[in-house]
């Protein structure tokens, strides 16, 4: 990799010659530029991020779930990796070889539009004037660059990542090294067993369709819109904003009229696709239309066109006028009734570019889509065919990356039989541990409902569909697609299944496979795949992965997609468990958004503003406050509402630790070294301290295996600042100054020691003792500061670095300290 790269080369030649950095006077008042300065190249130099596995036990291995390369890292990332980077240090200091893999996602379509905005803006150059070489040179471009940026957020955000295996979802090379394979072999790999094993089929369907990028659209980049009542919406492309949230009442002329029918009315939201209809439809229980059904009517645009007036049990009796119009290649519901009736299937009236193709009419053939629904309109108005237009509420699809909104259109595309895989991951549920647990429910209702997986994109960008469409010479063989690695073992697969036949024409398919599906094989990859197959594979410590931690958002897109491609490919699921984190909000519990303004740069946070003739500038609060603050919200909550008022509280917290560290190193001589308590104490005030310290460890363990960050981060800092320092240190602090011993020992014998006297030797140790404890038990959450506070401590045998030491369990904190 890039800045990676460096990095760990250097860690590799210099780590026995890496000390701890010494930076100078310390600041009066803590100051998180100078705290997280030096720290990480200090932890890359000893190499604390890269134990290897050995025979005898197998590594925690995780990853980060893949940053797109689109852009910078939000809120929702910096809340991810305050979780994982927990995590990782915490089993560090328990022992565990910690492999916690970083990688990045191609992104397809979204990385697609960012390239093209910006070779637009920079040079004038539209895509549609490059070649697609010329235009995949440019993203690959742009990833190299938007990498290196992204890897530098990640370290000033403290991510304790196994860099040297960072992978790349469209990555050609392997790194055999450390078992993480070529990506894009997997990639083909899979969709070959896949269609071997007829799951990967081709097939016209009913997709998400967007104009904009004239391309199938993922469901997870599809927002639904809800408009109670007729609202304006923006639309790419439009000058004038177009209304929706109304119902069109409108007249389809029987073929045969009499003076009690003369027409029947039809409801629609979508009016200009009439010249796509091929039927109405009618509830057969509804008693309005019973003896219309098998009859025709007219298209209230193309008079010639009989349209066949059926009935079907998905019609809804009481919305709009009980009739629905049938059109099947511009609606989901359209299509699956006209299949099972048999109607025509394919006729469609928008083209791929949303601009309406109806050679019948020239008038409105070649107009933008909603221009052309006005046009419609008036013809119906001058008809007498418009009866009304009534308010209805309804969701508009829109494409989160354009703003568009989304086409239901029929398009022949590769599609993944998920119907068996989703019941086989239905069932593996059990065998999953799942946090928070009710989102053991959310698994279940993503395998019962699923439906198969639109699997290409009509995109540049991402990898090819390992598909090629062959023509026979002289039409002697209808043409088929043959699925392979290559063109050569494409054109070797047809001349053993078709040696008859003389190949004409072979081209690869111009589509590109959907991101989800590259992101879904990461475990798998990771582990080795495809080199180790089912048998062996499993024997593979790299595989499966002992946690798995993401977005609750994208468990039906990733985690589901993930162990169905696992279970059918190796036979076992791709992690042991399962850690699903909230939404982050703001504090109003309000999705961020660029156009609610509420949008947050985690690097803006931890590094501040300058401040401006203009602009005052931000605070610094560096990377330990921003994480203590995202943990401080239950993580595992649907959603994580982030309040600057807690990220102060978390920067107050951190100036705390830093006063009452100075204040303590005064008492411990500065330089000179202290001893942890190594006796039972016996005044009341030291085993209350110590007896509190021992539930902290204990509280903030079992918290830590179920994940309650939470209740560790609060828990954390009410001991230090509440029990800590408001109460112990502010009885302590008298007797440890030569001055008042006397005085102290006089006074507090009747008190705090009744039978023995304290020395300020013994004092000082419970200090030692406490501080060494719960610096060690706060490292994993506020990395930088726990490492600079621990290289302040004056300890005897301390290790080189906080994440070096044990990490404190229930019971080292000696009962002998704290009996009563």
């Amino acid at each position: 990799m890039l800045l990676i790269g460096r990095r760990w080369m250097w860690s590799i030649f210099w780590r026995k010659l890496a000390t701890r950095p010494d930076k100078g006077e310390k600041p009066a008042a803590y100051d998180a530029k100078f705290v997280e300065s030096c720290w990480y190249d200090f932890w890359l130099a000893n190499d604390f991020f890269n134990k290897s596995p050995t025979s005898r036990r197998r590594p925690y291995i995780f990853c980060l779930p893949p940053p797109n390369i689109t852009g910078d890292l939000h809120l929702g990332h910096a809340l991810t990796v305050a979780i994982e980077d927990a995590i990782a240090r915490k089993h560090r200091m328990c022992g565990d070889a910690v492999l916690w893999i970083p990688g990045f996602d191609h992104a397809g379509l979204a990385t697609q539009l960012v390239v093209e905005n910006m070779l637009f803006n920079k040079n004038g150059i539209l895509r549609k004037e490059m070649s697609r070489e010329d235009f995949v040179r440019a993203c690959d471009v742009w990833k190299t660059e938007r990498m290196a940026s992204i890897e530098n957020q990640l370290i000033k955000l403290g991510s304790s990542l196994s860099w040297q295996r960072t992978f790349y979802t469209m990555d050609t090379v392997s790194l055999s090294h450390f078992a993480i394979q070529n990506f894009t072999k997997a990639v083909v790999e899979a969709f070959k067993i896949l269609h071997q094993q007829g799951l990967i089929y081709r097939d016209y369907r009913i997709v998400n369709w967007s104009p904009y990028f004239c391309s199938v659209i993922s469901d997870i980049e599809v927002q639904l819109r809800y408009v109670e009542q007729p609202t304006e919406i923006t639309v790419p492309g439009r000058i004038e904003p177009v209304f929706f949230g109304r119902m069109y009442f409108i007249k389809y002329p029987l073929e045969n009229p009499t003076a009690e029918d003369e027409f029947v009315i039809v409801a629609t939201t979508r009016p200009e696709t009439i010249p796509a209809d091929q039927a109405i439809a009618v509830h057969p229980e509804d008693p309005r239309y019973g003896h219309l059904i098998g009859l025709r009517v007219r298209n209230p645009l193309l008079p010639g066109k009989l349209l066949p007036v059926i009935c079907d049990k998905r019609v809804e009796q009481n919305l709009g006028s009980g009739v629905v119009k049938v059109t099947p290649a511009h609606g989901k519901m359209d299509f699956d009734i006209a299949r099972e009736h048999g109607l025509p299937l394919e006729h469609r009236c928008i083209d791929d570019q949303g601009r309406m193709e109806v050679e019948e009419l020239v008038e409105l053939d070649g107009l933008e889509r909603f221009t052309g629904r006005e046009l419609v309109l008036s013809m119906l108005i001058n008809r007498d065919l418009l009866v009304d237009c009534k308010s209805h509420p309804m969701n508009v699809p829109i494409c989160i990356r354009s703003g568009d909104v989304m086409e239901p259109m029929l398009k022949e595309q590769w599609y993944l039989d998920c119907s068996e895989l989703a019941t086989e991951v239905k069932h593996a549920v059990d065998r999953l541990d799942i946090f928070p647990a009710g989102m053991r429910n959310e698994w279940i209702n993503w395998t019962s409902k699923s439906e198969d997986w639109c699997l290409s994109r009509q995109s540049w960008w991402g990898h090819r569909v390992p598909a090629y469409y062959a023509n026979f010479e002289n039409d002697c063989h209808p043409s088929v697609w043959v699925v392979a690695s290559d063109e050569t073992n494409a054109r070797n697969v047809i001349a053993d299944k078709y040696p008859q036949y003389t190949l004409a024409n072979l081209r690869q398919d111009d589509d590109v496979l959907d991101t989800w599906f590259s992101s879904a094989l990461v475990p798998l990859v990771l582990g080795g795949w495809p080199e180790k197959f089912r048998s062996d594979f499993t024997e593979n410590c790299y595989f499966p992965l002992s946690l798995l931690e993401t977005g609750h958002d994208i468990l039906g897109f990733w985690a589901v997609k993930m162990a169905m491609l696992s279970l059918q490919l190796v036979g076992e699921l791709p992690f042991r468990k399962l850690l699903l984190h909230g939404m982050v909000c703001d504090e109003q519990r309000q999705k961020m958004s660029k156009s609610k303004g509420n949008v947050i740069n985690p690097m803006q946070l931890i590094q501040g503003t300058p401040s401006t003739e203009t602009d005052k500038g931000t605070t610094a609060y560096g990377a330990d406050a921003v994480r203590f603050a995202l943990l401080r919200s239950n993580v595992k909550a649907d959603t994580v509402a982030f309040d600057k008022t807690m990220l102060t509280r978390s920067r107050h917290f951190c100036n705390k630790l830093w006063q009452s560290f100075k204040f303590l190193k005064k008492m411990w001589n500065n330089d000179a070294q202290v001893n942890i308590l190594s006796h039972e104490c016996t005044s009341v005030v030291d085993k209350w301290i110590l007896s509190r310290l021992s539930t902290v460890v204990k509280n903030v363990n079992e918290s830590f295996e179920t994940y309650d960050f939470h209740r560790c981060t609060n828990d954390l800092l009410d001991f230090w600042w509440f029990e800590f320092c408001d109460v112990y240190l502010v009885i302590q602090r008298i007797a440890v100054f030569s001055f008042a011993i006397v005085y102290f020992q006089e006074w507090s014998k009747h008190y705090f020691y009744p039978g023995r006297c304290p020395t300020a030797e013994n004092i000082v140790s419970i200090f030692a003792t406490v501080t060494d404890t719960y610096l060690r038990l706060l490292a994993p959450f506020m990395p930088f500061l726990a490492e600079e506070l621990y290289s302040m401590l004056p300890l005897e045998n301390k290790a080189i670095s906080v994440h070096d030491a044990a990490y404190p369990k229930a019971d080292t904190v000696s009962a002998k300290y704290i009996s009563i």
